[in-house]
């Protein structure tokens, strides 16, 4: 089993689509959130995606701004430095 990050900065619905592609193939696979909530109102795919990820429990969410809304109640605050160092622990790391 490899273990893989997906960071989301721009393209947040393909980074969400490639994060449950790579669900199927039996990976861990992490999302991280820097810097920007999701564009769920410009973009309805996004929450599609987020709500088939919450399905899987292997799927971890971390996200390094403070939001106390429910929508990112599966995201885990890290701040950059522990970001970093998450990081370093990845097999694979995938920017979008």
């Amino acid at each position: 089993m490899k273990k893989i990050a997906v960071i989301i900065s721009n393209k947040q619905t393909e980074a969400l689509r490639v994060a449950a592609g790579l669900t199927l193939l039996d990976d861990a696979v992490d999302i991280f959130l820097l810097d920007y909530k999701l564009n769920t109102a410009n973009e309805p795919l996004i929450l599609k995606n987020i709500q088939m990820l919450n399905m899987i429990e292997s799927v971890g969410y971390f996200y390094n701004f403070k939001d106390d809304s429910s929508f990112y109640n599966r995201f885990i605050f890290l701040n950059n430095a522990m970001i970093a160092k998450k990081l370093l622990s990845y097999d694979y790391i995938l920017k979008y």
